[in-house]
């Protein structure tokens, strides 16, 4: 699955982590050419961007399904806050290679009801009489009784794609990311809040 994979190509031992992934872009075209386009990409987003359009931009195409601060409505995807602290080009491998490592809260999940109905979702909540899906419309509740199939698709409901945004999109939405937590470019008091730290 998907997050083996990325725990393979990540792996603390750089010896494993340079034969995994050598042999997973042989195994994968697809993840070979995603490779290629993050590579092309980062030095772009890496360049100055706009912090206020990227808000926009954000708020257009990323709030639908992120927390970022006071934007956002419906943790569809994982909450955003803090994540700047990564910088721009891991970020930038996640956006444009979204099933790469999956948070198993974040699987998608596709489930189809006895009437034939089929619905995607996250699984927000489950207990023994229904499960609760997430998706960008809000949550659903169906009944157990009423399932006739549930898949776990061990991928995110994250559309793959979004290089089509272009370069100078990508760097403004990133750009308001990572400065989220700047009084001046995000509207929060938490400026340099988060850090990353190494745990090897």
């Amino acid at each position: 699955g998907p997050a083996n994979v990325a725990r393979l190509r990540t792996h603390p031992n750089r010896q494993v982590a340079r034969q995994a992934a050598a042999l997973l872009d042989t195994l994968s075209p697809a993840g070979r050419a995603k490779a290629d386009i993050i590579a092309s990409l980062t030095p772009e987003v890496e360049k100055p961007g706009d912090a206020v359009k990227g808000k926009d931009l954000f708020t257009g195409a990323c709030a639908t399904c992120h927390k970022l601060g006071p934007l956002g409505k419906v943790d569809v995807g994982p909450p955003l806050n803090g994540m700047g602290a990564h910088g721009r080009a891991a970020l930038l491998t996640h956006i444009i290679d979204p099933n790469r490592e999956v948070d198993p809260s974040f699987w998608q999940w596709n489930v189809t009801t006895r009437q034939g109905a089929t619905l995607t979702g996250v699984i927000a909540g489950e207990n023994a009489s229904g499960l609760t899906l997430r998706n960008t419309n809000g949550d659903v509740v169906v009944a157990k009784e009423e399932i006739a199939t549930r898949e776990n698709t061990r991928r995110s409901l994250m559309p793959e794609g979004l290089e089509a945004l272009g370069p100078d999109a990508l760097r403004d939405i990133l750009t308001f990311i990572v400065a989220n937590g700047s009084p001046t470019a995000a509207g929060s008091e938490d400026a340099q809040r988060f850090r990353i730290i190494d745990l090897r």
